[in-house]
């Protein structure tokens, strides 16, 4: 990747950081690609978001979302079975987006990062916030996809409005209000990528089963049960988020996340559509993560907003 590529995306985040907004406190805040969220979000909030891309490595060559459509060529290389592997945004990139957030006028920067259990990424951004000039405050989200994205989404609003600084850090420390469930058609990505054991992996291999998976509250990837079927698996997945579904449909925020499997997306949101006010989020499961899941996987996000 040459300088003068890698350099695009900073100079569009100085331009749009430059504008001039209501007094107050500016914050800035800093995501990676894992938190999957919706294109429409981030462009209505640029000007207190950036999301930074996070490189995923096909075959012999590495591709990052910022300049890459790495969505497209993930599914390739998995369909010509070429080895696949994922790394944690570079630390200098972090720093970069930092520098030019002070460049900018920003008073400080937070960053909500894919959950520690399952990327380094938040070493990165501990590294580049140590050596900042721009106060900056790193949230391990303890989450992935919409779990992270949902925190990102409550923090960007807040800074967005110029809220406190304190209410900022609090709605960004919130990715454990999320509860996520995956459905995968294969253990082996996952146990390769060493985010779930080997043992698990053999067992859903030997049964011939639809393993389904859930995310620990120190985000980590568990196996949860093993289901005959997708349409069980998905039925399954249901039951269990209904389970934790709050009382009040305007404090609940449903996600949908596929890699591959778009209608079956569809008619999942459809299924729970009416346990929230708000419309189901649905989008494409991040690169980064659908590497170690595979073509076929489809995930269930429920969040209980916080009583304010």
């Amino acid at each position: 990747m040459s300088e003068s590529h890698a350099s695009a995306p900073l100079t569009g985040l100085l331009q749009r950081l430059g504008r001039r907004g209501p007094r107050g406190p500016k914050v800035l805040v800093v995501t990676d690609a894992a938190a999957a969220l919706p294109a429409d979000f981030v462009d209505t909030y640029a000007e207190h978001l950036h999301v930074v891309g996070m490189p995923v490595t096909i075959g012999d060559r590495t591709y990052v979302e910022e300049f890459d459509d790495v969505g497209q060529q993930l599914s390739l290389g998995l369909a010509m079975g070429l080895p696949v592997s994922t790394s944690r945004v570079p630390p200098g990139q972090m720093l970069k987006v930092l520098d030019a957030a002070a460049q900018a006028g920003f008073d400080d920067a937070v960053i909500i990062a894919l959950s520690s259990s399952l990327s380094g990424t938040v070493d990165s951004a501990r590294w580049a916030a140590e050596r900042a000039v721009l106060p900056t405050h790193v949230i391990d989200s303890l989450s992935a996809g919409l779990g992270q994205g949902f925190a990102v989404m409550a923090a960007t609003e807040l800074a967005q409005r110029r809220a406190p600084l304190q209410d900022i850090l609090a709605a960004a420390r919130t990715g454990d209000r999320s509860r996520i469930w995956l459905c995968v058609p294969s253990l082996d990505r996952l146990r390769k990528g060493g985010r779930i054991s080997g043992t698990a992996s053999f067992m859903g291999t030997l049964l011939n089963v639809k393993p389904l998976l859930g995310l620990t509250p120190d985000g980590r990837v568990v196996p949860l049960e093993r289901v005959r079927s997708l349409p069980r698996a998905v039925e399954r997945m249901v039951e269990l988020a209904q389970g934790v579904v709050g009382p009040d449909p305007e404090r609940v925020r449903v996600g949908v996340h596929h890699f591959g499997a778009p209608d079956l997306a569809a008619d999942l949101a459809e299924k729970v559509r009416g346990w929230s006010s708000h419309e189901p989020v649905v989008t494409a499961a991040p690169p980064v993560l659908a590497a170690h899941t595979g073509a076929g996987l489809t995930a269930l996000v429920v969040r209980n907003e916080p009583v304010s």
